[in-house]
């Protein structure tokens, strides 16, 4: 439980203004720090190149079950449309 209590938050933390930068700077750097973000914020660590993801042809399996997903929306939506007055516009 003391364990929590210090830890920096960030609800912990007065609002930057003209004459507190040096101790908000080290409020918001220990909680960076604790939350093992510092050094991506700092630059120390580039930020990582994304590359586009290799799209794979769904197998005959996949796509027969994404068709039967499908199917039975439509079937159900339609259930729903004939059976309940409010979606058939009565």
């Amino acid at each position: 439980m003391s364990e929590d209590i210090d830890k920096p938050t960030s609800s912990q933390i007065d609002r930057l203004n003209e004459k507190n930068y040096r101790s908000w700077s080290t409020q918001v750097s220990a909680v960076l720090r604790h939350q093992r973000v510092l050094d991506v914020v700092d630059g120390t660590t580039p930020k990582p190149i994304l590359t586009p993801a290799v799209v794979q042809q769904p197998t005959k399996d996949e796509t027969e079950a994404h068709k039967k997903l499908i199917f039975g929306k439509q079937r159900l939506r339609e259930h729903v449309r004939l059976c309940c007055p409010l979606f058939r516009g009565d």
